[in-house]
């Protein structure tokens, strides 16, 4: 008996020692530090690879630097706002303060507008100042900021949205947390981040729907934090679809002059997401008989890999435990079990790279994705975004989506499932070359994807 208890007490032991840290790991929140932003341009020239807890300035919810500005909220495992258990008496809480900070920048940048991309990091992160997709999203805000300097000067502003990605950090065992995150995923997409996506859709409105200098808007999604985004949009999703106009009797009922369909975000881009199809497949059929305007642009974009194990092989398999008492007939079952991009009735498109003989590819855009890692000379980088800016500005208002070439020898094509054909919701998937692995959001390729499509929007929108 004494032997059983000494176990399990070092077994406790050992599970406590490796519980991931609580929420907020940016304690310090948004009070002013005039000395920080020196520490922050500094480790921009190593890779941001430095010990970061050296200064408390990285314990605050703000970044300011030269390039942008980067804001930070944190959500807990009840999708409650950092430290809002502790708020009494209607005094503002962390939200309240994010929008006093995004309010003032707007203001302050009322003359060249703001365009603002937000990300939702998925399992195994968080919002720690090393965390690799932390640092790697810095490098696509100064990649941004670059993009934005060729094209009006809009003061980029980045808004990390973290959670806890890990509840235990021992190697080994984290692998083993997947069904408690995506429980703990989906708390936090029916918590207060609805409130944080409802308040930037009123802020987005508030600074003028289609004027040019507005507050332009960017959401990223990976993994959980995939998962997360949609449930949190797709009620949005579903009323603009119910919204749209019908074409009951096919596409000769459509108007000649059609609408544009409204958007909570200018663009929505989830990548690698885990959730399944069945999630997806009400906003899928609320889109099959719509009028859809010519030069639609897309709202939201799905992305998965094909080489993503994580989201292909390992996500059915602990779905088809988890199901195996529903009732799910026929293409019901695929849905239940896969995610929404493994699943050939939601697929609207293919990205992959160009083929060495088509002609096409390499006569559209000189510009290669390697120019954009972490070796390339700053002028490289200045011509490599050039080129993409200028082949964008050339395209215009070109329909986006049907077979499609882009910079970085990148071709889109579209698959029959694509219907009606201009619907703005697309499900793509990729090939290794694009996004190699579950944890490739970043990868040169798909980003240079990312920047396309956003800039695409922008003059599709009349920039």
């Amino acid at each position: 008996m004494r032997i059983a208890f000494a176990i399990g007490a070092v077994l406790s032991a050992l599970m406590l020692s490796a519980c991931a840290s609580r929420i907020p790991v940016r304690t310090e929140g948004f009070k002013e530090a005039p000395d920080c932003q020196a520490i922050y341009e500094a480790p921009a020239q190593k890779g941001d690879a430095i010990a970061y807890p050296e200064s408390d300035c990285w314990l605050r919810a703000v970044e300011e630097r030269q390039a942008y500005d980067l804001l930070f909220i944190e959500f807990d495992d009840q999708g409650w706002i950092q430290g809002s258990s502790k708020v009494r008496d209607g005094r503002p809480d962390h939200l309240d303060q994010l929008f006093q900070q995004l309010n003032r920048l707007v203001e302050k940048h009322r003359q060249e507008g703001i365009s603002l991309v937000l990300f939702i990091h998925g399992w195994h992160n968080d919002a720690s100042a090393n965390n690799d997709k932390l640092r790697d999203f810095r490098v696509m805000l100064r990649d941004f900021n670059d993009l934005e300097t060729m094209n009006g000067g809009r003061r980029v502003v980045g808004l990390y949205v973290g959670w806890r990605g890990d509840s235990i950090t021992l190697s080994g065992l984290k692998e083993l947390t997947f069904w408690d995150r995506k429980n703990t995923a989906e708390k936090v997409a029916q918590g207060s981040v609805r409130e944080l996506f409802a308040r930037l859709g009123v802020l987005r409105y508030k600074t003028g729907a289609r004027d040019s200098k507005r507050l332009r808007m960017l959401s990223i999604g990976h993994s959980f934090g995939g998962l997360i985004m949609y449930e949190a949009l797709s009620g949005e999703f579903i009323r603009s679809a119910a919204n749209h106009r019908d074409a009951a009797g096919g596409e000769q009922d459509c108007p000649k002059n059609r609408d544009f369909f409204s958007r909570t975000s200018d663009l929505v881009i989830m990548v690698n997401p885990a959730y399944e199809g069945t999630r997806y497949e009400a906003l899928w059929k609320a889109m099959r008989s719509k009028c859809i305007h010519d030069d639609q642009w897309p709202m939201v974009i799905t992305a998965t890999s094909t080489a993503d194990q994580a989201t292909k092989t390992f996500f059915p398999l602990a779905r088809t435990f988890n199901t195996i008492f529903e009732s799910d007939p026929g293409d019901e079952r695929i849905a239940n079990i896969h995610t929404v991009g493994h699943n050939e009735r939601y697929t609207t498109h293919i990205l992959s790279r160009c083929t060495e003989d088509d002609p096409k590819c390499n006569s559209t855009c000189a510009a290669a994705p390697k120019s954009l890692q972490a070796e390339a000379t700053d002028m490289e980088r200045t011509q490599h975004l050039r080129a993409e800016s200028d082949y964008i500005k050339m395209k215009g208002r070109m329909l986006f989506g049907k077979d499609d070439y882009l910079c970085d020898g990148l071709h889109i094509k579209m698959r029959p499932q694509w219907q009606p054909v201009g619907n703005p919701f697309w499900v793509m998937q990729t090939t290794g070359e694009i996004i190699e692995d579950h944890g490739d959001v970043f990868n040169p390729s798909f980003q240079a994807f990312i920047r396309q499509a956003y800039l695409g929007l922008r003059y599709d929108m009349g920039d």
